[in-house]
């Protein structure tokens, strides 16, 4: 155990040593030619334009348009960020931050020595009884005694009774992507919306020189979908198929979206994750779930300014009847009004040194603290519980939603793919979207992007609702 604990310190002591020398390359521009990566945030839509020529014509390259939320993301020189932020039109700047997986600590290498199926070994158990719960018949792990603990611990079977879930029930899960390759996620998985196509520079191939293009290259999957395995895990949680085989999901019969914010290391960046969120409200997504997160010091005002562009993004989505339920963390922090930490001596490992110990008191954890509903005991953001937001009129046999690829839109004289980097999508790509295996790409409309349907013939069915850009 002592020689266990030892090697797993060197390796922790390794990543950060890893992340303390290129994160600065990342999140702040050096003093002579590299860039930063900002959030610019406008006063008003009326300021917008105004702001973001001024970045432009100051050596700024506008990554992303989140013009719903007044913000654009931008990559620029430190001259340019202090004359933005100086401008009275400018709510703030701040940098766009990392955020990671509420895991335990952040991947160095991908564990896919065997993925998918030729590192899979069959265990055979027992035949289960099969025993009918209440509402629905579960799949027949929930028969073998102790196994699914946790459903039970959250009220199941006896949920099952009021509900488990509905088919015109939308939830998007905001994470490391969905594996719509796996037998109880392929049937769930609606749509595909990768939004790491517009991390610049690309992170997990900037942190440790593997991207999921690379992985998908070298194992033959596609690279849309979850090669980390936290996206899936969430997924299956909420709606595996309750198909007679392993285990089903809480509610399994909502479909699932997969808004990708993160590759294989499990890190994303501020605008990722509200991108996320604007992009579920846009595409008419019931819920959101989203398992990052991190906390902010709203003392200082860049990261007041990141707080209040989370704010902006889940009170847009609220607008539009999309609720954001966000992971509360794994610190066991308590977590008041608007997301503050009101509790001192969060969780560690054993064995922490006291040099490494971090107090969270007074900080403001996101996505959980901005008015999103949190896993805590009530939903963070208000003294009391929110009336939910009106839910929009559906029709009697509503279609899989249908997803948009956000696309900046290029000069009309760009071709499509010309600026495109091999092993990438294109950061300035004409409205198209990426294929997935199993779904095909329909023409661009003017004005619009074209959209990635995935259903088992690949066709889109009748009385779908109309892709939205973000």
């Amino acid at each position: 155990m002592k020689v266990r604990s030892v090697v797993r310190g060197l390796v922790v002591a390794t990543i950060l040593a890893m992340l303390g020398a290129l994160l600065p390359q990342l999140a702040s521009a050096a003093p002579e030619k590299a860039s930063g990566r900002y959030l610019v945030r406008a006063r008003s839509a009326a300021d917008y334009a105004g702001l973001r020529a001024k970045a432009v014509s100051q050596g700024a390259r506008v990554l992303r348009d989140l013009k719903q939320v007044n913000t654009m993301v931008v990559s620029a020189p430190a001259s340019a960020r202090s004359s933005l932020a100086a401008d009275r039109r400018a709510a703030g700047v701040a940098r766009d931050q990392l955020r990671r997986a509420t895991i335990e600590d952040p991947a160095s290498t991908p564990n896919l020595t065997k993925p998918g199926a030729l590192g899979g070994a069959r265990v055979r158990l027992p035949a289960a009884a099969a025993a009918k719960a209440a509402g629905i018949n579960p799949d027949p792990a929930w028969d073998y005694k102790g196994l699914l603990w946790d459903y039970r611990r959250i009220g199941l079977p006896q949920g099952w009774n009021a509900t488990a879930g509905s088919s015109v029930v939308t939830v998007a899960v905001s994470d490391t992507g969905l594996d719509f390759t796996h037998a109880e996620l392929a049937p769930k998985v609606k749509q595909v919306v990768d939004l790491t196509a517009f991390e610049d520079p690309p992170l997990c191939k900037s942190l440790f020189g593997q991207s999921d293009e690379d992985l998908a290259a070298r194992f033959g999957g596609p690279a849309e979908t979850d090669w980390y395995g936290h996206g899936s895990w969430i997924g299956g949680n909420i709606a595996a198929a309750l198909d007679g085989k392993g285990v089903n999901g809480i509610a399994p019969k909502v479909n699932l979206v997969a808004l990708k914010i993160a590759q294989w290391c499990g890190f994303a960046y501020d605008s990722s994750i509200i991108d996320s969120f604007l992009t579920a409200a846009n595409l008419g997504v019931d819920i959101v779930n989203i398992s990052f997160g991190g906390y902010l010091d709203r003392s200082d005002p860049e990261q007041e300014s990141s707080y209040q562009a989370y704010v902006d993004a889940v009170a847009y989505a609220r607008g539009k009847g999309t609720i954001i339920v966000a992971a509360a963390g794994n610190e066991h922090l308590r977590i008041g009004a608007g997301g503050r930490v009101i509790s001192h001596g969060p969780l560690t490992t054993p064995g922490t040194a006291p040099a490494d110990f971090v107090d969270y008191f007074g900080l403001y954890e996101v996505p959980a603290g901005s008015r999103a509903w949190s896993t805590s005991r009530r939903p963070t953001g208000w003294s009391s519980r929110p009336r939910p937001p009106a839910r929009r009129a559906r029709s009697a046999t509503p279609a899989p939603p249908r997803t948009s690829r956000p696309t900046s839109t290029p000069p009309a004289s760009r071709s499509p793919t010309a600026t495109r980097r091999p092993g990438r999508a294109s950061r300035t790509s004409s409205p198209t979207t990426r294929t997935t295996a199993r779904g095909s790409t329909s023409p661009a409309r003017a004005g619009r992007a074209s959209s990635t349907w995935l259903t088992s013939t690949g066709a889109a069915p009748p009385g779908s609702r109309t892709p939205v850009t973000t």
